[in-house]
C-alpha cells in the first residue's frame, strides 16, 4: 500500500509490453479507488462535508493506515471515526469523528439481523406472574451514539436531495 514493496513484488513477476512496476502500480491504485468508493458509500454525508477531494485524500491515508483485513468489505471503515478525530488537518472541525460515528452506527445497523419486534397485544395477554419473569433487551440493530455536538442535526441537514428524511 506504501508503494515501497511494489518493487520486490516487480521482480516476481513477468509481463509483456506494459512494465511490470507499471502494473502493479495500476492495482495499486485500482485498490485505493475502490477501498475508497466504499468508504463513500457508508460514509457520504462526511464526503459532502469535507468535498470530495479532500475525502478522497482522507479516504487514502485511511486505507494506507487501516488495510482491509477481512474478505468482508461491510467491515471495512469502522475506524474511520477515529482516524478523523486524530487529524491535525480537521481540528478546526471536531464533530466529523461524531458525525461519521453516526454514519458508521446507520451501516452496521443497516447489515444486522432483523428479530422479530415487541408485540404490545401478545404481552397484554400474558398472566401477571409471566410478565414478572419477562425480560425484554433492546433490538441486536440498536447503536447508541453519544456526542457533544448536533451531530443528527448535521446528518439529516446534510443527507443528498434524492435521499428520503430520516428520523432516528
Amino acid at each position: 500500500l506504501r508503494g515501497d514493496a511494489a518493487y520486490g513484488i516487480a521482480s516476481l513477476l513477468r509481463s509483456r509490453g506494459v512494465a511490470v512496476e507499471r502494473r502493479v502500480q495500476v492495482y495499486r491504485n485500482n485498490l485505493f479507488v475502490s477501498l475508497g468508493a466504499a468508504l463513500g458509500a457508508v460514509y457520504p454525508v462526511l464526503a459532502r462535508l469535507v468535498g470530495e477531494g479532500c475525502f478522497r485524500q482522507l479516504a487514502r491515508g485511511y486505507v494506507v493506515r487501516h488495510p482491509s483485513r477481512s474478505g468482508n468489505l461491510q467491515e471495512f471503515g469502522a475506524q474511520l471515526p477515529a482516524y478523523l478525530r486524530k487529524q491535525a488537518a480537521l481540528a478546526t472541525l471536531p464533530y466529523l469523528g461524531d458525525v461519521a460515528a453516526l454514519e458508521w452506527a446507520c451501516h452496521e445497523v443497516y447489515h444486522e439481523a432483523d428479530e422479530t419486534p415487541l408485540d404490545a397485544d401478545s404481552l397484554a395477554t400474558l398472566a401477571p406472574e409471566e410478565q414478572a419473569r419477562l425480560r425484554l433487551h433492546l433490538q441486536l440493530a440498536t447503536r447508541f451514539v453519544a456526542s457533544p455536538f448536533p451531530v443528527l442535526a448535521i446528518w439529516q441537514a446534510n443527507q443528498a436531495a434524492d435521499v428520503a428524511p430520516v428520523s432516528l
